[in-house]
């Protein structure tokens, strides 16, 4: 059977911060080359990344806060590849 492995590929500043300073120094090239080379199907960002890069500004609000109940995955298309968000407060839209 063949078991899933994870890479971790980061690029990260100190105080953990994403928009800084520390950022301008980076050519981009390099942390987009070595993801590319690695060819993973699979991407995992936290919420403020994915704000910061992929998402609407404005956070979600819902209509009803009453809990689902149920774990709820939403897929908008079948892909090879895909990109996870990890929002624990459901802010992201």
């Amino acid at each position: 059977m063949n078991r899933p492995y994870i890479v971790c590929h980061m690029v990260a500043s100190i105080d953990g911060r994403i928009d800084c300073s520390m950022v301008d120094k980076i050519s981009g090239d390099e942390y987009y080359e070595t993801l590319e080379k690695l060819d993973c199907p699979t991407l995992l960002e936290g919420r403020v990344t994915m704000e910061h890069y992929n998402a609407q500004k404005e956070p979600f609000r819902a209509n009803d806060s009453t809990p689902v109940g149920m774990t709820s995955v939403y897929k908008a298309i079948e892909s090879d590849k895909y990109m996870v968000a990890v929002d624990t407060h459901g802010k992201l839209r």
